[in-house]
């Protein structure tokens, strides 16, 4: 997602979450921190946000941003899909990292 003018972090994360999952609304928001794609420039990065959404409102809007399938999936199925080389985007890497140090402390 991007910032929109005069609306928080916090707005936006919650706004990309409605827009990509229609209109679903998401609970006890909380940033777990940033990811830059590039290591030797600050200038631009990715907040990283997480929270709950409750699976009776989500529904996807197919095709939205090239998502064409939701697939909901448990701690520990995500951390074997890692594993094994199924989920390699370096931002869901990051932000799966962040979130794993954040339940650390």
């Amino acid at each position: 997602g991007h910032r929109e003018p005069n609306s928080t972090p916090e707005e936006d994360a919650a706004r990309e979450v409605e827009e990509e999952l229609g209109g679903a609304t998401i609970h006890n928001l909380r940033r777990l921190g940033k990811t830059y794609p590039e290591t030797h420039s600050d200038a631009w990065y990715c907040s990283v946000w997480t929270g709950e959404v409750g699976q009776k409102s989500l529904a996807l809007k197919k095709g939205y941003e090239g998502i064409d399938e939701l697939i909901l999936l448990t701690e520990s199925e995500i951390d074997a899909k890692i594993a094994n080389g199924e989920i390699s985007c370096g931002y869901t890497l990051a932000a799966w990292s962040l979130y794993r140090a954040s339940k650390l402390v």
